[in-house]
């Protein structure tokens, strides 16, 4: 069961201290650390996620704001619905697509075209599909996954077409994110970086770099036809290299789904 008051009672802390606040955004956060549920009911072995809730605590602590449009839910409370699109029968227009960064740690691959992540509760999917997605018709900006594998190489535009909709950019990675003690303040790094005004790609890739573990980040941003220049790109006004965390630089506006002429992307070499 979900329970608002302990939300409450986050936001009322945010209240008492602004300055830790990001004015005028909002982020949604969810966590799944085990799924003994999905594993009944598909006799599968999913493991259990060290650390999920040291990375969502870190990008919460940071940024939750205080207003109502934030949320954080864990363990079975975190629905596939919460990104489904409304038109697909989801609840994205009251959760994801209803703050300007989404947060989401748990397991996660891609299947060729969409990015999968996974759930221990089924309301109504024990897994979200991307196909399902309509991002960014909404409030959101900005969606990541602290997941693997939802960013393959090869499978950008056939991914990230089918959900972008107004979205900024995703947040991802194109091979194995580590759960693990070198890499319990990833999410905190992350957000540090936004609030200290680092670009949101830059702010995503840094953040989750470790000294121990080879992590994989991966940020894919959607882009107009102007800084294509024959696949000579105009790098330095592409949007993936103006946009920040509102209140901490320039923000791009959104671009419509029908206008989106190719995604930029950067990764981090481990």
């Amino acid at each position: 069961m979900r329970f608002p008051l302990l939300i409450c009672l986050l936001c009322a802390l945010c209240v008492l201290f602004p300055v830790l606040c990001a004015q005028g955004a909002q982020v949604g956060v969810e966590g799944v650390k085990r799924f003994p549920n999905y594993n009944a009911a598909h006799a599968d072995d999913l493991s259990t996620l060290p650390y999920t809730f040291n990375i969502c605590n870190g990008v919460w602590d940071e940024l939750s704001t205080g207003h109502a449009r934030d949320f954080y839910w864990a363990y079975t409370d975190c629905w596939e619905k919460d990104i489904r699109a409304a038109s697909e029968g989801g609840l994205d227009s009251s959760f994801a697509d209803n703050v300007d960064l989404f947060f989401l740690a748990t397991h996660g691959n891609n299947w060729g075209d969409s990015v999968r992540v996974f759930y221990d509760s089924t309301q109504e999917w024990w897994i979200s599909d991307s196909t399902k997605w309509r991002l960014g018709n909404g409030d959101l900006e900005w969606i990541a996954f602290y997941s693997c594998d939802t960013l393959p190489f090869g499978e950008i535009w056939d991914t990230c077409i089918q959900f972008f909709y107004g979205l900024h950019e995703v947040l991802g990675a194109y091979d194995t994110l580590w759960y693990g003690i070198t890499t319990d303040e990833v999410g905190e790094d992350f957000a540090e970086n936004l609030k200290d005004g680092w670009r949101v790609y830059t702010a995503w890739l840094y953040g989750l770099e470790d000294w121990w573990c080879d992590q994989h980040p991966l940020v894919a941003c959607a882009e107009q036809e102007e800084t294509w220049d024959g696949g000579d790109i105009d790098w330095p006004n592409t949007r993936i290299e103006r946009d920040h965390y509102h209140g901490h630089g320039t923000v791009v506006s959104d671009l419509p789904h029908d206008q989106i002429y190719y995604f930029s992307y950067y990764w981090l070499e481990p």
